[in-house]
């Protein structure tokens, strides 16, 4: 008979495929519609909005969205309620003091920037964004999962939906950042009346000490946030300086396919930290935890040299002719995906010993290395450049983080 704990665990990663990885596969689908409509460039810009707008989030929230699924779980339903009003009324605040930075920027910027003209763009979609993982992820801290994979679902069949309506008839990539905007929308309606928000929210729950509790674990993560979007991403501001934004746009396509290695992941990843949270403390969590990674390892070996062999197939089938040299880089993109699977397994015990520190220190390694790679590599190799520097970066970030994730091992062991 199966385990209880391997049982939970698959049970998990098949709601979370609907909630989360379903959904990414329904866009992953939609590429070779936004290649078809989208030119190179107009590819580029919806790429860079929500490039500048993941790169902001972390700072703007402070990830209160991470610590909101760690602290309410297995809570009774008063501290549950405390930790999501105090929570959320952060937000709020937060969101105010953007907007007015934003408001600000906006007459300081040279005009004609790429910031600048889409400025309204990147505020619209962080803050809906902000507001739908705050939700989802409390929905798995109260044991809604259902209400999480709906709410991911929710989010894939808007935004395919308002691609459909509104891409066809202006074909720019501002359109693409509106139907990912209406996704989020969707999104935080459905896990808001699945979890029945209103039952948790009301400024008299208000807690200082509650809140402070989840800043102290978030704010070690709003540095790593940030790293994580210099160590993914700072090649497409590279790119367009040293190349051209056709060329960001031949990058977004390619690295769609790799990205399947992390679509694997989030279907397993986060089914995965919610039995690390509850087996950490058990006995036998060391030999359990050996044996998941190991399996891990070898599912990414075989996906990592199934995707390289299949490159120049997938990008004439799936992609548009002006995007097809992107194949070229699908090899070096996965193995720095299946790099960054394993660092995400590994990083689950940081979660469940609430040892956010090594989130930080993992990425600082992995962020000096990419920043030094981009600049040495990007000028001179282009495309090949940033797929290389990308792989060594998270290759770099996986070894250090099985350095640090040793001794939390040991005293989970005893």
């Amino acid at each position: 008979m199966l385990d209880a704990r391997y049982s939970r665990l698959i049970k998990n990663a098949c709601i979370v495929f609907v909630g989360n990885a379903g959904n990414k596969l329904l866009l992953f689908l939609l590429l070779p519609f936004y290649t078809q409509w989208l030119s190179p460039e107009e590819y580029g810009v919806s790429d860079l909005v929500i490039t500048y707008a993941m790169m902001l989030i972390g700072l703007v929230t402070c990830q209160i969205q991470d610590a909101i699924f760690v602290f309410p779980k297995n809570e009774p339903f008063e501290r549950q309620r405390s930790y999501f009003s105090s929570g959320l009324r952060f937000l709020v605040a937060a969101y105010a003091v953007f907007g007015i930075v934003m408001a600000a920027v906006g007459f300081l910027l040279p005009e004609g920037s790429f910031f600048g003209r889409y400025s309204l763009q990147i505020s619209c979609y962080l803050m809906l964004l902000g507001v739908y993982q705050y939700l989802q992820q409390f929905s798995r801290a109260v044991d809604c999962m259902i209400c999480y994979a709906a709410a991911g679902l929710g989010f894939a069949v808007a935004v395919v939906a308002f691609s459909f309506l509104l891409i066809p008839g202006h074909p720019t990539g501002s359109m693409l950042v509106y139907s990912q905007c209406a996704g989020c929308a969707a999104g935080i309606l459905i896990a808001g009346v699945g979890t029945k928000v209103w039952r948790y929210m009301g400024f008299r729950y208000f807690s200082r000490p509650d809140l402070a509790g989840l800043l102290r674990y978030a704010l070690p993560l709003v540095p790593t946030t940030i790293m994580w979007w210099t160590l993914n991403s700072l090649n497409r501001p590279m790119l367009d300086k040293y190349t051209s934004l056709a060329a960001v746009g031949i990058y977004a396509a390619a690295v769609k396919f790799p990205a399947v290695i992390n679509l694997m992941w989030s279907v397993v990843g986060n089914a995965w930290q919610i039995s690390v949270l509850e087996e950490y403390s058990k006995s036998g969590f060391v030999r359990y935890f050996a044996k998941i990674v190991l399996a891990l390892a070898a599912a990414v070996v075989l996906i990592v040299a199934l995707m390289s062999v299949l490159a120049p197939y997938l990008m004439r089938w799936f992609v548009d002719k002006e995007f097809f040299e992107g194949y070229k880089l699908i090899p070096v993109l996965s193995v720095g995906a299946g790099f960054s699977m394993l660092a995400g397994a590994i990083g689950a015990v940081y979660a469940a010993s609430k040892q956010s520190k090594y989130f930080l220190y993992s990425s600082i390694w992995a962020i000096s290395s990419i920043v030094l790679l981009n600049y040495l590599l990007i000028p001179k190799y282009g495309l090949m450049g940033a797929a290389v520097a990308n792989a060594s970066a998270l290759a770099i970030e996986f070894v250090v983080r099985i350095y640090y994730c040793i001794p939390l091992l040991r005293k989970a062991g005893k």
